[in-house]
């Protein structure tokens, strides 16, 4: 039998049924509307990684045998990722007009009104599961973060390396945080020159990509103080130290261990051996 006579797959007659997909005179075709959306999910993905690439906290990647071949902070193939992400964007919002009694952004408002639209007592439902929801990966992405590599010097060492007077200069001066910090030509006031040079070894590894002040912290207990000790490093035994010692949640994953020894052999100029 010959493909024109062929039964439609279930999928086609769905898509064909998608509002941006219906090949009318006053609309584009289906195969034009579906190269504009993968074409708008890598402009869009490019200008994400954009805004990631100079923010201080940002998304890392560690993808096996790709961590050194990146645009950015992004491995060259996960850009590919971006178009069927825009797909999958645009196949959620029309799922949700599912639930909308056919109504779509992408009608006009004399077609949306002659459509009988969602209940009231539905979307109450709808949204209220979605605010839940909402909480919930909320909640969960934050007990499953470690502590965030932002905290302030004056919080963090208060009562340990200087008192009042120390947080109280540090916060005068905004050198509250690991990279004003190292702007500091001489200890302020307050604080002692041996908490001064302390706190900046802290500092300095603290900004090695990915690391922090808390990683820096548990790692100078662990004899690493400096990037050059930590060049000298591997990543497994880093991650098993850090497990016997505060235990399995405040261990990171080997790949990102990996990630702050590359980083730190760079600084140094050590040779890129295995981690």
């Amino acid at each position: 039998m010959s493909s024109s006579h062929s039964r439609p797959h279930f999928a086609s007659k769905f898509v064909q049924r998608l509002p941006a997909f219906r090949s009318e005179p006053h609309r584009p075709t289906r195969f034009l509307v579906l190269r504009w959306r993968l074409a708008g999910g890598f402009l869009y993905g490019g200008l994400w990684e954009a805004w990631n690439l100079g923010a201080r906290t940002k998304w890392i990647y560690t993808v096996p045998f790709f961590d050194e071949l990146k645009l950015g902070e992004m491995p060259i193939l996960g850009f590919l990722g971006f178009p069927p992400f825009a797909l999958e964007c645009y196949a959620i919002v029309n799922f949700i007009g599912l639930f909308r009694g056919g109504r779509s952004w992408e009608l006009s408002r004399e077609e949306n009104r002659s459509l009988r639209g969602m209940a009231t007592r539905r979307a109450i439902v709808i949204w209220a599961a979605t605010f839940c929801l909402t909480l919930l990966s909320g909640a969960l992405v934050f007990i499953s973060t470690p502590v965030s590599c932002s905290i302030p010097l004056s919080h963090y060492y208060y009562g340990v390396e200087f008192e009042y007077a120390g947080a109280e200069a540090l916060q005068r001066m905004g050198a509250d945080e690991t990279h004003t910090f190292l702007k500091l030509k001489a200890p302020p006031s307050g604080i002692s020159p041996e908490s001064f040079q302390k706190l900046r070894e802290l500092c300095i590894m603290a900004e090695i990509k990915g690391m922090g002040l808390v990683h820096a912290a548990r790692l100078r207990t662990l004899g690493i103080r400096t990037p050059a000790d930590l060049a000298r490093s591997h990543a497994p035994s880093i991650h098993n130290l850090i497990r016997l010692r505060y235990g399995a949640m405040a261990a990171p994953p080997v790949e990102v261990i990996a990630l702050w020894i590359r980083s730190a052999r760079r600084m140094t100029g050590a040779d890129r051996t295995e981690c």
